[in-house]
């Protein structure tokens, strides 16, 4: 028989990792990958410094989203086109945010998957440097929020990331889990602190 109701705890502290520009402040929430695509498109065609212009630029994305050869393309439309890659996603360890290549995580603080699988093509297609461009005017964000998700296992991930740390262990992926939000965004509300890195 399980003792998890003497714990007597309601909700669940979750850190969602990404690299965004520093006048952010998530004033809608935070947003699923659906809900802020057009964001992401916005920002990064001001990047290119018109290279491209606006109709072209349309040309890109439209490709992108259709029938651009390139293995990133496709990555991108996978995830543009079902929610269960919408997120927002987030880290129950905080500290794992920083050992992404010990674990075996892709480097969210680095730079988000979808921005990658936009500028990647795009470099390959016109020989410019947008992720390069992304990089400098963003910077890495750590948002902390609440969820009223509690469930034994996450007590079990905790427990077995300060054992790792504890004994020194390397640490892998059974020292964190991940919260996933079935693109729906998380409200404004639930967000208790935005961290610049």
């Amino acid at each position: 028989m399980s003792n998890f109701s003497q714990f007597q705890y309601d909700k669940t502290f979750w850190f969602h990792l990404s690299r965004t520009t520093p006048f952010n402040n998530f004033k809608e929430g935070l947003l699923s990958l659906n809900d802020n695509l057009e964001n992401l498109w916005d920002l990064l065609f001001t990047l290119q410094e018109g290279f491209l212009p606006k109709d072209e630029w349309n040309i890109f994305r439209k490709s992108l989203e259709s029938d651009c050869p390139s293995h990133f393309a496709s990555l991108y439309r996978m995830k543009a086109s079902d929610k269960i890659h919408g997120g927002p996603f987030a880290m129950l360890i905080r500290e794992v945010a920083f050992h992404s290549e010990e674990i075996g995580n892709h480097n969210y603080l680095g730079v988000p998957e979808i921005i990658e699988d936009i500028c990647f093509p795009f470099q390959e297609k016109y020989g410019f440097d947008l992720l390069t461009k992304f990089k400098k005017v963003t910077l890495p964000c750590i948002v902390k929020f609440e969820t009223t998700d509690v469930e034994e296992y996450h007590l079990g991930v905790v427990i077995n990331f300060l054992y790792h740390k504890y004994h020194s262990l390397e640490l892998n992926l059974d020292c964190n889990t991940c919260f996933d939000g079935y693109g729906k965004s998380i409200p404004n509300k639930a967000l208790l602190q935005i961290e610049y890195l």
